[in-house]
């Protein structure tokens, strides 16, 4: 036996299944919709299954129930929206940001966050050269102690690094230089050669005054192609040259800068 009920107020038909292929219909009226239900019933012990054919419904009357779909998961968005944005400070008014992060909090903090930590270390920047003012490279860490106060300090890490340095390079032109000019050339590009791509260089010739030849570059072809147009002559304002060259590298960009002086 099988029933098909409606709601309150529907008509109800009852029919019955019997072994075999039976087919029945019943139709359950309320207010202006209604279903169509066929039942289908294989051989053998008890209901194999029941497939619905068709299902139609109309809205007769406003207020009418609506039936709901079954939820499409695929088409749900599920990604939140992200949380508004807080409103704007009253003109006039001055905001004041946030205190930083501290402690073991700080390795926690967001994005844009800003943090305070305390660290106990030293920075140590070292050139070591020889007798001869020649560099000296392939030091390692065991090469080293600190001390501080007499103490030994523990290295904590170690690095070789060619750092990049402003280099001011103060050319001799006077008549002395005269069948030395061309060596002291090519010296002067081949030690450009072998600097650090990043470093920067500016180029003064003296001989009666000094005079600015190439300012702040990085550029080897630049200075090249300058001194290539120079020719000396007269006499050697030397001290007038360093004092010129000390003042200009106060422009210089990186912490480690130096001097060159080329004369006879």
């Amino acid at each position: 036996m099988a029933l098909i009920t409606g709601s309150t107020g529907a008509r109800v038909r009852r029919f019955t299944l019997k072994k075999g292929v039976i087919g029945r219909y019943a139709n359950a009226c309320r207010l202006g919709y209604f279903f169509r239900i066929v039942a289908q019933v294989g051989v053998g012990h008890g209901i194999l299954g029941i497939r619905v054919v068709s299902l139609g419904i109309a809205l007769a009357l406003a207020g009418t129930p609506l039936l709901r779909a079954q939820d499409d998961n695929l088409n749900k968005v599920h990604i939140n929206p992200p949380p508004p944005a807080p409103p704007a400070a009253p003109a006039g008014t001055t905001t004041v940001p946030p205190a930083p992060v501290e402690g073991t909090s700080a390795l926690k903090a967001r994005p844009g966050e800003r943090i305070r930590v305390d660290v106990n270390l030293v920075l140590v920047p070292v050139t070591v050269t020889d007798p001869l003012n020649r560099l000296v490279t392939g030091l390692d860490k065991e090469d080293f102690f600190i001390y501080d106060n007499n103490g030994l300090q523990k290295i904590k890490t170690f690095s070789c690094d060619d750092a990049p340095v402003s280099i001011g390079i103060v050319f001799d032109l006077s008549g002395s230089m005269a069948n030395k000019v061309v060596r002291a050339k090519d010296a002067i590009i081949e030690f450009l050669k072998t600097a650090n791509p990043q470093d920067e260089f500016f180029v003064i010739g003296f001989n009666d005054r000094p005079e600015l030849i190439e300012d702040f570059t990085s550029s080897v072809e630049d200075i090249q192609a300058r001194l290539m147009t120079i020719r000396p002559g007269h006499r050697t304002a030397l001290l007038d040259a360093i004092y010129f060259g000390m003042s200009k590298m106060k422009q210089a960009k990186y912490e480690r800068k130096a001097i060159l002086v080329v004369a006879a």
